[in-house]
């Protein structure tokens, strides 16, 4: 079973303002934070929004926001250590 078989929405634009929020809150977190600890899920946001223009599946949006975001998680995260390092008081 998908999910999308219990969603009632068949427009794309849905998705598309979803993803918008998620890429919204995350950059709003990032600002408020002043530690990279959130930029990711934006960036992951951005490109499932852009798959919910070329009207993908839900279930692709979502696979794809939760494994890039563990992509660049763990990409990132040596250059996050050093930054961060160097900042201890």
């Amino acid at each position: 079973m998908f999910l999308t078989e219990y969603l009632p929405f068949s427009s794309p634009w849905i998705y598309i303002l979803m993803w918008f929020i998620v890429v919204i809150i995350s950059i709003a977190i990032e600002i408020n934070t002043f530690q990279i600890v959130s930029i990711w899920f934006a960036a992951s946001g951005l490109v499932s929004m852009i798959l919910a223009a070329f009207s993908c599946k839900l279930e692709v949006q979502v696979i794809t926001f939760i494994v890039l975001s563990a992509i660049l998680f763990t990409a990132s995260r040596p250059f996050v250590k050093k930054i961060n390092q160097g900042k201890s008081e």
